[in-house]
């Protein structure tokens, strides 16, 4: 029959077995420097993540599987926390053991349901919304945006018109200072101000596209600083 200290020394092995075993499941919590995080494309309220390795597509205030949370977002910056700890980065900017700036600056626009590239910009310092357009020669919006971007198209522009698909429109050729999608900037962007409500979407046409490098694919177009 067990005596009380060959029990009491079986009670104490299994304990020491059991807290071994427990030492080698407990989950490790990762740290930031654990961590590589790329912005790959920045949005109102969303960015393009690549997270080691992995792209994730994510909504602010979502986490990733990698733990990691996306704070706020807009097309200048995002801000993500890993184990409490925020960081704000731009685009191509990384955090991570491994940190490395990307040669070219870039902008991924995902596809909408309606089959475009919406993005988010600045027009001479201020925000827009732009609809890109390979197939308009230039910049173009309504007066009505003009209006909201500042644009002294009456007193500056140039009168003319337009032909568009049904008639001719009376328009306003202007020269913008800046247009900035997400860090890629061109300065003295040839545009027109169109008389009317027309277009609902600004334009981004190839007066600013011609100074970027453009790449389409699986529902993304990548804009790519020119070399």
């Amino acid at each position: 029959m067990p005596t009380a200290n060959t029990r009491l020394n079986f009670f104490v092995g299994l304990l020491i077995t059991l807290i071994a075993q427990l030492a080698i499941y407990t989950p490790s919590i990762a740290s930031p420097d654990d961590i590589n995080i790329q912005v790959r494309g920045l949005f109102n309220r969303s960015a393009i993540l690549t997270i080691n390795g992995k792209q994730r597509m994510m909504r602010q205030g979502s986490v990733s599987p990698e733990g990691v949370t996306l704070v706020s977002a807009d097309s200048r910056s995002a801000v993500v926390a890993v184990n409490g700890r925020t960081q704000t980065l731009r685009l191509s900017g990384k955090i991570g053991a491994q940190f490395a700036k990307a040669s070219r600056r870039e902008v991924l626009i995902p596809l909408n349901a309606y089959g475009q590239y919406l993005t988010d910009g600045f027009i001479n310092g201020q925000s827009a919304e732009l609809l890109v357009d390979t197939g308009a020669s230039v910049v173009a919006m309504s007066e009505r945006q003009a209006n909201l971007l500042g644009i002294e198209y009456i007193t500056k522009g140039i009168p003319g018109y337009v032909e568009t698909a049904s008639e001719k429109v009376a328009s306003y050729q202007v020269t913008l200072d800046q247009i900035d999608i997400g860090g890629l900037k061109a300065y003295n962007v040839q545009a027109v101000v169109l008389k009317g409500d027309l277009p609902s979407k600004i334009l981004l046409g190839m007066s600013y596209l011609r100074n970027v490098e453009l790449r389409e694919r699986q529902g993304m177009l990548n804009l790519l600083e020119k070399r």
